[in-house]
């Protein structure tokens, strides 16, 4: 689930978007992912978003070494 929201601090010169992501996992729950870049330029930031957050993927917590992917050790890897 990806939400949109802009806004414009009163400070700021330009208006901000940003992009709120949850992604259901099976033993963790709700992963959320932010986001957040100049208005002028969510036509190109958008979609990079969009596709890192559905290319996340979670490895098992038991799964053998030899069928995980590589990359740093941790819970979530993006096959992006």
């Amino acid at each position: 689930m990806l939400q949109i929201y802009r806004w414009k601090p009163a400070e700021a010169p330009e208006p901000f978007t940003q992009v709120f992501g949850l992604v259901l996992t099976n033993d963790h729950g709700l992963l959320e992912i932010n986001g957040a870049t100049l208005q002028s330029l969510q036509e190109q930031a958008l979609p990079a978003f969009d596709s890192i957050v559905r290319s996340i993927r979670f490895i098992p917590a038991g799964a053998d070494a030899s069928s995980r992917p590589s990359g740093p050790a941790g819970v979530c890897q993006s096959s992006g």
